[in-house]
């Protein structure tokens, strides 16, 4: 997996984390070519823990370049509906 990967800030990436994240992202993408039969304009990711502080990045090219609001809203209602789902009641 790290052999076609650099890091631009040239830390070591045989991290296992940062292969997971890798192969995560990677899948992802795969299923939504394959699903949609295109590539996605966006791509929007958080990073975090319960006990650890968040980062929201994102990549927007294409027709939605000019919608970041909306690919960024777009995207936390996902992750409320997840959320959602992920609930188990008592």
């Amino acid at each position: 997996m790290t052999g076609n990967v650099v890091s631009l800030k040239g830390g070591d990436v045989s991290n296992e984390r940062r292969e997971a994240f890798m192969r995560a992202i990677a899948t992802s993408y795969e299923i939504y070519v394959r699903d949609f039969g295109c590539e996605p304009d966006a791509l929007v990711y958080v990073l975090n823990g319960l006990t650890k502080p968040s980062l929201v990045a994102w990549d927007i090219q294409g027709d939605s370049q000019g919608g970041a609001a909306s690919v960024l809203s777009l995207a936390a209602v996902h992750l409320l509906t997840e959320a959602g789902a992920s609930r188990q009641g008592l």
